[in-house]
């Protein structure tokens, strides 16, 4: 019984990102539900600075949107940008092929001629 080949996973740029923005915007989650439900005041003995807390939480709440907004468009972005890519390439192929045909057609057709006009000369 034969195993089957694993292919190597190829870690790459968007990969990475993704997981950073990822990772980032959990990060930032987890701090928005710790202070919503156990107060970060408290749990860093920051005492009750009000100003303090609507910065944060405002700050946090930018650095979410901006995160899931931002990786959200680029993903989109980079997905366009791939499929404008893979089009143009599969256009190239064909172009490419056409172009190999034509070329292959006409050789025929010459090769044609040629004998055609050999074989009246030998009649």
């Amino acid at each position: 019984m034969k195993e089957a080949k694993k292919t190597p996973r190829i870690i790459t740029t968007k990969t990475v990102l993704s997981l950073m923005v990822c990772l980032s915007g959990l990060v930032a989650l987890s701090v928005l539900i710790i202070e919503f439900r156990w107060g970060i005041e408290k749990t860093l003995d920051l005492g009750t600075r009000a100003e303090f807390r609507r910065d944060l939480l405002g700050r946090l709440w930018d650095f979410l949107l901006i995160v899931v907004l931002g990786g959200a468009v680029g993903l989109l972005f980079t997905g366009y940008e791939r499929k404008k890519e893979r089009s143009i390439s599969e256009k190239e192929s064909l172009l490419r092929t056409r172009a190999d045909l034509v070329t292959a057609y006409n050789k025929a057709k010459s090769v044609r001629r040629l004998l055609r006009d050999l074989a009246l000369k030998h009649d």
